[in-house]
């Protein structure tokens, strides 16, 4: 297999390597000492890919679920406009500070990198532990809720005939776990 020439070729060598997304090797001596081996991934993040990602995770799926509760509690519509307004200039400055770390701070890794060099190594993994054991399987699991109700809504048209809890559970695990099964194949590949 291609792929385990590979990863024998980079236990052999020792010298630093650059592997893009294609299992190509190159080798780079500069930097390196007989005894260490450094493998780095070559940075491919284009306009098109940066802004859906930012959009992705600043809009995400809760503009699906809270523009009638934001009416709601604003009493007007020009009043929600107005939250929303303010909502999305206080995403813009988040947005903004991440583009000043990111072009300042020039290390893969997002925010584990910036709190590792700005304030140190335990805040750092604290961030990155319940990034990762809270704040990512939450956010998978509104977007799978979010997923399954508005497919679900056309066959459950009224407020009075809503979608059983059952259905809209089996339907999000579904999609949870095709999910998860969708970026464990991807993650092999890559």
């Amino acid at each position: 297999m291609a792929d385990s020439a590979t990863y024998k070729e980079l236990q052999t060598q020792n010298s630093v390597k650059e592997v893009d997304h294609n299992e190509n090797v190159q080798a780079d001596d500069k930097d390196s000492s007989p005894n260490e081996e450094v493998i780095k991934l070559v940075p491919r993040l284009g306009l098109f890919s940066g802004i859906t990602i930012i959009v992705g995770n600043i809009i995400g799926s809760g503009i699906f679920l809270t523009p009638s509760t934001v009416l709601k509690y604003a009493g007007s519509v020009g009043m929600s406009l107005t939250v929303w307004t303010g909502a999305g200039l206080f995403s813009l400055i988040g947005a903004l500070c991440f583009l000043e770390l990111g072009t300042t701070i020039t290390k893969s890794g997002a925010e584990y990198i910036y709190i590792k060099q700005i304030v140190g190594d335990l805040p750092a993994f604290m961030v990155l532990w319940v990034t990762m054991v809270i704040v990512a399987p939450v956010s998978r699991i509104l977007t799978c809720l979010t997923f399954a109700n508005y497919i679900l809504q056309p066959f459950f048209p009224t407020q009075d005939c809503r979608p059983p809890d059952e259905v809209v559970a089996i339907l999000s695990v579904s999609c949870i776990s095709e999910y998860t099964i969708s970026m464990t194949i991807i993650g092999e590949r890559t």
